[in-house]
């Protein structure tokens, strides 16, 4: 499995860290996790997502037949590393199908930085 799942702050933040390849187990083990995992009605569930070791993404085809669209209680989804323009091209078109709110910062603290400005009650 290329992906190790924990929690950055317990029922309000999940950080899913990637490193190799993403393949099919890795997308379900984390949709698995998040619905296990979603709070109480009226509070965000954000996503930070750190591919800094990702070697290889899933394709287009694969991110799309299991995504999902967002729900109410979904916060935001921050991709943490460098990407080229094909992932962010990839990254793009699966948050215009699914509605998720996606950003896309280069380091962990940026990340964090970020979410805690969108999100205050963090």
């Amino acid at each position: 499995m290329a992906i190790s799942i924990s929690w950055y702050i317990p029922g309000r933040i999940i950080l899913h860290k990637v490193t190799g390849a993403m393949g099919l187990d890795d997308i379900d083990e984390m949709e698995r996790v998040m619905t296990a995992n979603k709070p109480t009605e009226g509070r965000a569930f954000h996503q930070l997502i750190d591919i800094t070791d990702m070697t290889k993404p899933p394709s287009i085809g694969m991110l799309r037949q299991r995504s999902r669209p967002a729900g109410d209680d979904d916060g935001f989804v921050i991709i943490i590393g460098k990407v080229n323009r094909m992932i962010e091209f990839i990254i793009t078109s699966l948050a215009q199908i699914t509605n998720f709110r996606v950003l896309v910062v280069p380091t962990f603290e940026e990340a964090i930085t970020k979410l805690r400005h969108l999100d205050p009650s963090l």
